[in-house]
């Protein structure tokens, strides 16, 4: 299985630094203009599948590169959902580290489950069985997946066995290619379909 996995675009709660966890987003101005550059590098594509996480701003990312493939589905499940980030959500990033010093290092603890949030081996409870789903469900096919930030962090940790961090621009692109005992990453955070926009750093 070819796998091309996106992050959704930038959102207004990204510019702002807020947590955003189950909220929905709105995608930014800049946003909307990286759904375009981003729909225009996978029109060519032959993807014969769509995944994503039902929170507006994957939806709306999908569903801009989706034009270009009105002929196929998209399937939105829960197991792509970015991690809950319960009370956090809508709070700025660094005025709740302020507030609550180690937050933030807190947050990469796996265990750690925000009040009303998820923990990562939570997140990874619903992710695992449907990765593991796909992979034995597509083979040979090419899948394209619009998640999150952290969500595709954990999915990059499952298949490469590590628990190192990845970085993952707004609207960037990875590649993997998926065989029964091997993967492989071709592409990893690209985004230079983007070239000509501002490129913030990670948010």
């Amino acid at each position: 299985m070819r796998m091309l996995l996106v992050r959704h675009a930038q959102t207004i709660e990204n510019q702002e630094h807020r947590f955003q966890g189950h909220i929905h987003g709105r995608l930014s101005d800049l946003g909307k203009k990286q759904t375009q550059l981003l729909a225009e590098a996978l029109k060519n594509e032959e993807i014969d599948l769509f995944y994503g996480s039902p929170l507006g701003r994957a939806r709306e990312t999908l569903e801009a590169v989706r034009i270009h493939h009105s002929h196929l589905q998209a399937v939105f499940t829960d197991a792509l959902k970015e991690r809950g980030k319960g009370v956090y959500e809508g709070l700025g990033i660094e005025e709740t580290e302020e507030k609550e010093p180690g937050i933030l290092a807190q947050m990469k603890d796996p265990r750690f489950v925000p009040d009303g949030g998820e923990s990562l081996e939570q997140v990874n409870a619903r992710l695992h069985p449907f990765l593991e789903e796909i992979r034995g469900k597509h083979a040979g096919k090419t899948v394209l997946l619009v998640g999150h930030h952290v969500l595709n962090n954990q999915i990059f940790r499952y298949y490469l066995d590590t628990q190192s961090e990845f970085s993952q621009h707004n609207a960037c692109i990875n590649e993997l290619w998926l065989s029964e005992s091997q993967v492989r990453v071709v592409r990893l955070n690209d985004y230079s379909h983007l070239k000509g926009l501002e490129t913030p750093a990670y948010i």
